[in-house]
């Protein structure tokens, strides 16, 4: 049997070390250059997913036949879920890590932006995507040089100040702290990222400091097997694999 994983996640590293250690044939296909996990990671963009004669047919430079594949891209992949959206149920596997319980939350930038419109000292972590794709949408509606927009993200923005993350200190208390109060910041923009994020202590932060929470979610596709806890999905490969090995 062989599977492919879309990666993204540091989730997607813990099930490669599970089917490694249990000698499934396996590759990881990521989106951008990652070290090279056991030989086994393919370093390149997903042009296409497809189903045919049973197997998964997944074309990057190359193409891969799979007789399973496992969804374990970013909450907020979109382009990557447009690409098995058509595929068997039985054949594509979902890991999601849940969206949060938060009651506010927002499934689309404009949406999102014209709530934000009323508040002109934000912060933003929502990242280079989440925060310019704001930032474009604010510019639609009003004069964009209204609003002051603290950010951070691995990739500089090129409107507002930007400052640089640093992926250990994904919630750095100290350093919100200081950014309130230098910019007297009335709101939040986050992406409902799950736990990994620290999506939920953001929320308990900023809430006891009575900053406006904008929250970004998503939708996932519920015509696909999702699952939200990990041995859950170690033991659902492991019953497939071995249905297959007794035929």
């Amino acid at each position: 049997m062989r599977i492919g994983i879309i990666g993204g996640t540091s989730e997607s590293k813990e099930l490669a070390n599970f089917l490694y250690d249990k000698n499934i044939k396996f590759n990881i296909h990521f989106k951008n250059i990652y070290s090279k996990f056991n030989n086994n990671t393919i370093n390149s963009r997903i042009n296409s997913i497809r189903f045919f004669n049973n197997k998964i047919i997944v074309k990057t430079d190359k193409t891969y036949f799979y007789d399973l594949l496992i969804d374990m891209s970013h909450p907020f992949a979109k382009n990557i879920k447009k690409l098995y959206i058509n595929l068997p149920k039985n054949k594509v596997l979902r890991f999601s890590r849940g969206s949060s319980n938060f009651d506010k939350k927002y499934y689309g930038y404009d949406t999102m932006t014209m709530n934000i419109i009323k508040h002109t000292k934000i912060l933003s972590l929502m990242g280079y995507k989440g925060t310019t794709e704001i930032i474009k949408s604010l510019n639609k509606i009003s004069d964009i040089n209204n609003f002051l927009i603290v950010s951070r993200s691995i990739e500089k923005i090129n409107y507002g100040i930007n400052f640089n993350f640093e992926p250990s200190k994904i919630f750095d208390i100290e350093w919100f702290e200081e950014i309130i109060k230098k910019y007297d910041i009335s709101c939040v923009l986050i992406k409902d990222s799950g736990s990994q994020s620290k999506t939920k202590e953001k929320i308990e932060f900023f809430l006891s400091k009575n900053i406006e929470i904008f929250l970004l979610s998503y939708k996932e596709n519920t015509n696909k097997k999702i699952f939200y806890d990990m041995e859950k999905l170690k033991k659902y490969i492991m019953k497939k694999v071995n249905f297959i090995e007794k035929i």
